[in-house]
């Protein structure tokens, strides 16, 4: 019985998949998406004061040809750890979609919390990764993503990172 439930919800999602990965991925198309690599933490030291990180992404895209878009990103960053500071960055990136994967390249700009901590004030980014959309329905994806960054500052070569994001779509 488990075995039939799991290939009957297996076969829904493929047909779901299908339609929407031959569908929402046309020219004229928006995509609007978040992700986050998960990385909300509170700490509380002994004086009881609550410290926090939050990270978070959002994504504004259109598609210019079928399977192909190009958008905007923002990202925002705030922590209470050591001190208060918050930090917004905004972008640009391209996407391009087969079946249900997608490659991702970006470029971002503003400032920065690296590692959620350290602050880089005027930083750029270079944003390289890959991604899968699982279909919830005809317009919404949630999308498990691999993304490594080049992080650059007053053009010099401070790093680079690689997450694991979640995130979702939402394919109008």
């Amino acid at each position: 019985i488990f075995t039939i439930i799991l290939l009957l919800i297996f076969t829904s999602i493929s047909t779901s998949a299908q339609w929407t990965a031959t569908n929402s991925n046309k020219e004229g198309r928006f995509m609007l998406g978040t992700n986050t690599n998960l990385n909300y933490s509170t700490l509380t030291p002994e004086d009881g004061e609550s410290q926090s990180i939050l990270l978070l992404n959002g994504l504004l895209g259109y598609f210019i040809s079928n399977n192909f878009s190009c958008g905007i990103s923002l990202s925002h960053a705030s922590k209470t750890i050591l001190s208060d500071e918050s930090s917004t960055g905004y972008g640009g990136f391209l996407r391009y979609y087969s079946e249900n994967f997608y490659s991702h390249l970006g470029y971002n700009m503003g400032d920065y919390l690296y590692l959620g901590v350290l602050p880089i004030e005027e930083y750029d980014g270079i944003d390289l990764g890959f991604g899968y959309c699982v279909w919830i329905g005809n317009h919404i994806s949630f999308e498990p993503s691999v993304l490594y960054t080049i992080l650059r500052s007053d053009g010099d070569f401070i790093g680079n990172k690689l997450d694991f994001q979640i995130g979702f779509g939402v394919y109008l």
